[in-house]
């Protein structure tokens, strides 16, 4: 995925031109916002950043196996090995961001039932914004993996 920055309220990413504070803005402004719709979001993203670290996790295992080829070889595997160390440092961060988001995205489906719609709102808009930010976060860890398992 290929993000340019275009101000701090947009952002280009895969083609589209998100405003976040629009697009907060107008959920928070609706007369009755939808907290289930939103859940299956949150969810959805949930899936995506759990697909982006199994991805990452599959670089981690190419590059043990490239480690390996050049110890048999008799190479010199230090560049390998430092891809590998990265690799696994990003491996660590996209799990917990992982785990990190499910539990989130659990605890917001858990207060559905606990509707107090002025508190609700900004806290489904929060709860929105670190999804989003989460996904980018690990996506960019993804991305920087699969570069470095090119070595």
């Amino acid at each position: 995925m290929k993000e340019i920055p275009i101000t701090p309220h947009m952002r280009y990413v895969d083609g589209n031109l998100l405003f976040r504070e629009e697009l907060i803005s107008s959920w928070l402004s609706t007369p009755r916002p939808d907290y289930v719709g939103l859940s299956i979001h949150l969810q959805t993203i949930v899936e995506q950043i759990e697909e982006a670290t199994s991805q990452t996790e599959r670089y981690v295992s190419v590059l043990k196996m490239r480690l390996q080829a050049a110890r048999d070889e008799g190479c010199d595997s230090s560049q390998v090995q430092h891809a590998l160390d990265l690799v696994t440092t990003y491996s660590f961060a996209t799990r917990q961001i992982a785990v990190e988001s499910a539990l989130r995205t659990e605890y917001f489906k858990s207060m559905i039932a606990i509707v107090d719609h002025q508190a609700s709102r900004s806290f489904a808009a929060s709860c929105a914004m670190v999804a989003a930010t989460s996904l980018n976060q690990v996506l960019m860890y993804r991305d920087r993996a699969s570069e470095l398992s090119k070595i």
